[in-house]
């Protein structure tokens, strides 16, 4: 297998590793209507913020959502989405 091949088939399997997970389906609900921040993700599911916080780094590198910073706010939503 080349090693352009290789890579894709893993970042393939990120991808759907961190669509995988119950939690971090939800978040992404949250982020697809509304982009949202940490804070709002917690309030709205409940969860601690350091679990949230990596389930939004795993989503990140696995390419799902990106984050925008305004001010002291760091904003995430859908890579293919609006805002």
């Amino acid at each position: 297998m080349a090693d352009a091949e290789f890579k894709i088939m893993w970042q393939t399997v990120a991808y759907y590793k961190a669509l995988s997970n119950p939690k971090r389906l939800a978040i992404l609900k949250l982020v697809a209507v509304q982009e949202k921040t940490v804070g709002d993700i917690v309030k709205r599911l409940h969860l601690r913020q350091a679990n949230v916080s990596q389930h939004l780094m795993l989503l990140k590198e696995a390419g799902v959502i990106v984050m925008r910073r305004s001010g002291k706010n760091v904003y995430y939503h859908l890579k293919n989405g609006t805002k």
